[in-house]
């Protein structure tokens, strides 16, 4: 058995980031088969005993298929919605996204998870939550507990009050399930993504 099998059997925290490339089919839907599998295998871990967290991007994505279904009703709400300030990268338009899309997503989750009686709960933070020594006294208890309680934390960074330009701890997913597994102390760290410079086997 190599070691990185050794490590993973040996695990007992582990933490899963999975990117909006394994949640989002190219056009922006919802790979609902992708996510399902992923949940499967986590609540797999759980019977072995494992405590899982789960990073989850894609709120932004599913966001923006829920808001551009809707839009069809009316061609000005669609142009406001997908195009509010003449540009699709708005900030504006991405808070807006994501605010319509974490809903979904973790309904999603939830559903998925209860099929093997497996609770999840939702934790949304900022760099604020780590910034602030009572906030994160305050987050890692609860996170701490739910895991405790056996069930799975679904972390995202809470994009509708965040401020990308001020971050200095974490700036994206990736680098915020590195924090999450530093405050845990986790045994093990699955990055599921396609952002470039990360390693697709042993270096």
């Amino acid at each position: 058995m190599s070691d990185v099998r050794a490590t993973f059997k040996d695990a007992k925290t582990v933490v899963i980031k999975v990117g909006t490339s394994v949640v989002s089919r190219p056009d922006g839907t919802v790979a609902i088969g992708r996510i399902a599998s992923v949940v499967e295998q986590i609540a797999q871990l759980r019977l072995q005993g494992k405590r899982v967290v789960l990073v989850a991007s894609g709120a932004i994505g599913v966001g923006s298929t829920r808001l551009n279904e809707q839009a069809v009703l009316s061609k000005s709400i669609r142009a406001h919605l997908i195009n509010p300030t003449g540009h699709n990268g708005s900030s504006a338009s991405a808070r807006a996204r994501a605010a319509a899309g974490q809903g979904g997503l973790m309904g999603l989750y939830d559903t998925l998870f209860s099929q093997y009686s497996v609770a999840c709960g939702q934790l949304l933070v900022t760099e604020l939550d780590f910034q602030t020594s009572t906030r994160k006294e305050r987050f890692c208890d609860s996170l701490r507990w739910l895991l405790d309680a056996g069930g799975v934390p679904v972390i995202n960074e809470n994009d509708v009050t965040a401020r990308p330009e001020e971050r200095s701890l974490f700036r994206d997913n990736d680098s915020l399930a590195v924090l999450i597994a530093l405050e845990l102390q986790a045994d093990l760290l699955l990055l599921l993504s396609d952002v470039s410079g990360v390693y697709a086997r042993q270096p």
